[in-house]
């Protein structure tokens, strides 16, 4: 029984070995064309009219990586809100006629900024987009994240701001700004910009 145990710690001990050796020899990554597809859930919401939502998104960036740590890229996405709470309080009536909906969608398009800690298989990473959406939410589009890449697979939490411009035709408001903000946690995969 004490050999058999030994010969199954050895193997596993070689099976260790073999992998950390194939995870060391991972390329690392170069200057070059990069790309880059995520999917994300947030929730939260802080503004004037929709608070207690969920979000949706998936956004897909493409760009290049100027040195080993900094990527410089353009992007787009969907977001879609859903299971919004008005926070003026309105009759269901008059929500109806103001809201029309739950659910709702923006499109942003935006530059986008990506700072690799470490050139390693393994690294944390930083990542900033500004730009602007366009749907149901029309105005200033603003996220940051932190997180831990892995290969070419990475997962970040963020911060996710958006300024849109709003009007309660019911209760005869004029259209007025707003802020909507919430918190979302990103996977995403990569291609491209590897040493063969």
């Amino acid at each position: 029984m004490r050999k058999i145990v030994v010969f199954l710690f050895a193997v596993m001990l070689c099976c260790v070995a073999k992998a950390q050796a194939e995870h060391s020899n991972q390329s690392p990554l170069q200057t070059g064309y990069r790309g880059f597809v995520d999917a994300g859930f947030g929730i939260g919401g802080t503004n004037k009219v929709l608070q207690d939502f969920y979000s949706l998104t998936i956004s897909t960036t493409q760009g290049y990586q100027v040195f080993e740590h900094l990527f410089v890229g353009l992007g787009v996405g969907a977001h879609l809100f859903s299971d919004a709470t008005d926070t003026l309080q309105l009759d269901e009536e008059t929500l109806k006629k103001s809201l029309g909906k739950t659910n709702y969608y923006s499109i942003p398009f935006f530059s986008d900024v990506r700072y690799d800690v470490l050139n390693r298989p393994v690294s944390p990473v930083l990542d900033i987009q500004l730009g602007g959406t366009v749907g149901d939410f029309k105005g200033l589009h603003f996220a940051a994240s932190a997180g831990c890449r892995v290969n070419r697979l990475s997962i970040s939490m963020g911060y996710n701001l958006q300024t849109y411009t709003y009007k309660n035709e019911a209760l005869k408001m004029e259209e007025k700004r707003a802020i909507q903000s919430f918190m979302i946690c990103r996977l995403t995969y990569e291609w491209g910009a590897r040493v063969k």
